[in-house]
């Protein structure tokens, strides 16, 4: 959550899949592995929705298929 924030407040609003590569980035993990980022993914919705539930994030809306959030 708090490298989700990071790269919110750095960057601006990003879609899940940026931000799972962000995540990726930011812990040195593989980002070439599809499955990581796929997994993060599934988790940093989990994480930011309930985070959104709560009124400590924001959301943009929907682009395709994928929420945009922001902090």
């Amino acid at each position: 959550m708090k490298l989700c924030r990071a790269a919110l407040e750095a960057e601006g609003p990003l879609d899940t899949r940026q931000l799972a590569v962000r995540v990726v980035a930011a812990t040195g993990l593989d980002a070439s592995d599809p499955m990581l980022r796929k997994a993060l993914s599934y988790r940093i919705v989990q994480a930011m929705t309930l985070a959104w539930n709560r009124g400590k994030m924001g959301s943009e809306g929907i682009r395709g298929e994928l929420r945009v959030w922001r902090a």
